[in-house]
């Protein structure tokens, strides 16, 4: 019913001559509440995925603090003040180059059939699964 090739429109007219399903209002209002209950499950849904992420980052700060210590003994853990910010006195600052070998970024075309090789950019940065 639009008109138009580039821009296409729809008359007020037209829209208003539209024909439409429409429930008896018990029905409807049935409809309603169930949309809003589907809502509210939605809302709630999301709040705690927020409070999860929050949780985790928490989580995680813990741990690159004091360490894999129970939150009750963290007072215990000596710190030390490091360009990172405080960890643990019986943990060291080192560069990745010390402790990990970084390879180019290709694999050579020979070794393909030898060596499973995923690019960086394949590898996701919110998830752990690989497709």
């Amino acid at each position: 019913m639009a008109r138009g090739s580039v821009r296409r429109s729809l008359a007020f007219r037209d829209l208003a001559e539209f024909e439409i399903p429409l429930p008896p209002l018990p029905e409807q209002r049935a409809i309603t509440h169930v949309l809003r209950a589907v809502q509210r499950a939605q809302e709630a849904s999301e709040r705690v995925v927020a409070a999860l992420r929050e949780l985790k980052k928490s989580l995680m700060r813990h741990l690159f603090t004091y360490g894999p210590v129970a939150v009750g003994v963290r007072d215990a853990v000596p710190l030390q003040d490091t360009e990172l910010g405080p960890l643990p006195t019986h943990w060291r600052v080192v560069r990745l180059g010390e402790v990990a070998e970084v390879r180019p970024a290709r694999t050579p075309k020979e070794k393909h059939n030898l060596l499973p090789f995923i690019p960086m950019a394949l590898i996701p940065e919110n998830g752990i699964f690989i497709s």
